[in-house]
């Protein structure tokens, strides 16, 4: 009889990554699957601190990007499978389109306490195959939608007031919500707005991004021979981390010390719209150090291992935000001109101080956004500049 997998390794993602076999979905979008699926089975059955009497839960918020036909939905679908193979009715989870208004009937039917609404059950993993139709193209409706992501992504130790017309005020006491979507980068880019980019919804979110291999190809997956038995070990698996894992998770003194390490050594961005995305990531390695952990199975003591593939996930993450943030930024920054264009034109003559003064206000503007925006208009030969009788620098549209 030929040896099992089992025979050599209990770690969970490599067991994951096991039966799933060979096909063109791609192996990045597995391993996050898993990831997503550990995230939710463990809900906020368990945590690990930072900061004193502050938990940071393993729920996660993981986006596919990619283009169509790749297999993020394939990918879901089988997490999805396994998970409610595992755990049942016992996890709440929703798949499909959903409104802020819509969510807080997901997470549960509000009930009174002292003539306080609050919401029985605001636990729950949410699914969507795309998140461009999860969340509609009305702007307003998914503004509203991700800032209620963003409030419930850290609100497991703290109650937070919201509201709906059909409910009125409501409180969602200490909700533990993951959420795994795909979408391609343009819709992606559509649906996030300039003013979601620079919340902190982006810095929340773990975007992993593949592409085509036209050289891959398998015609149908091809499974390993031990895939029955190594699947009822993952349902096990599954449902034994959902049921068993309680409480505060310890960090050993050598896996402190890597963190440690690893936090003061690592460079700041150069971009301040990474900077949000930069400081999370303390906070996601904590949360990847406790999944790398349940995922060797043991104790609940979280060692240097687990933080040195932490630290790994959270550069994969980073390295593709980056990108992101950028090719954003840049149809961002091309409306800045635009709009530094609009104002100087309007005005004729316009003082920097003033200029700046105005779009960072009205706008938000940084001072080194608005002076890119000028030198691009120069180089057009669109305005020139003058000195003031005081010596200040005075920018003039040319007609």
């Amino acid at each position: 009889m030929a040896e099992s997998i089992l025979d050599r390794t209990g770690n969970l993602f490599d067991l994951y990554r096991h039966v799933c076999g060979e096909s063109e979905v791609p192996p990045v979008y597995n391993f996050w699957s898993c990831v997503a699926g550990i995230s939710a089975a463990l809900s906020d059955h368990c945590w690990v601190e930072l900061i004193r009497n502050i938990p940071l839960k393993p729920n996660l918020f993981i986006g596919f990007i990619g283009p169509g036909s790749l297999g993020k939905g394939i990918a879901m679908s089988n997490i999805a499978d396994l998970v409610k193979d595992s755990i049942g009715d016992d996890l709440k989870t929703y798949r499909g389109k959903v409104t802020a208004p819509h969510l807080v009937d997901v997470l549960g039917k509000p009930y009174k306490v002292k003539g306080v609404k609050h919401l029985a059950n605001p636990r729950c993993w949410l699914i969507m195959d795309e998140l461009k139709n999860g969340v509609g193209s009305n702007k307003i409706l998914t503004e509203e939608f991700i800032a209620l992501m963003t409030e419930v992504y850290t609100g497991s130790h703290y109650p937070i007031q919201t509201g709906t017309r059909q409910h009125g005020q409501v409180t969602i006491d200490k909700s533990c919500v993951s959420w795994l979507f795909g979408s391609n980068e343009a819709w992606l880019r559509q649906v996030l707005s300039k003013d979601i980019f620079e919340s902190g919804f982006v810095a929340r979110c773990c975007f992993v991004k593949a592409n085509y291999d036209i050289d891959h190809r398998v015609f149908e997956p091809i499974y390993p021979d031990d895939h029955e038995e190594v699947y009822d070990h993952l349902r096990s698996r599954f449902w034994a981390l959902h049921q068993g894992y309680k409480g505060c998770f310890n960090i050993l003194p050598r896996a402190k010390e890597a963190l440690e390490k690893w936090y003061y050594g690592r460079p700041a961005p150069e971009d301040e719209m990474l900077y949000s995305v930069w400081y999370r990531q303390k906070e996601l390695v904590m949360r990847f150090a406790l999944i790398q952990c349940v995922a060797d199975g043991g104790t609940m003591d979280i060692d240097k291992p687990h933080v040195t593939k932490a630290v790994a996930m959270v550069n994969q993450i980073f390295a593709f935000a980056e990108r992101l943030i950028e090719s954003a930024a840049e149809t961002f920054e091309s409306k800045i001109t635009n709009e530094v264009a609009k104002v100087l034109r309007k005005q004729v003559a316009m003082k920097h101080c003033d200029l700046l003064k105005y779009l960072n206000s009205r706008r938000g503007y940084t001072r080194k956004r608005v002076v890119d925006a000028v030198t691009e208009l120069k180089e057009s030969n669109l305005i020139e500049t003058k000195r003031s009788p005081t010596g200040g620098l005075v920018y003039i549209w040319r007609k």
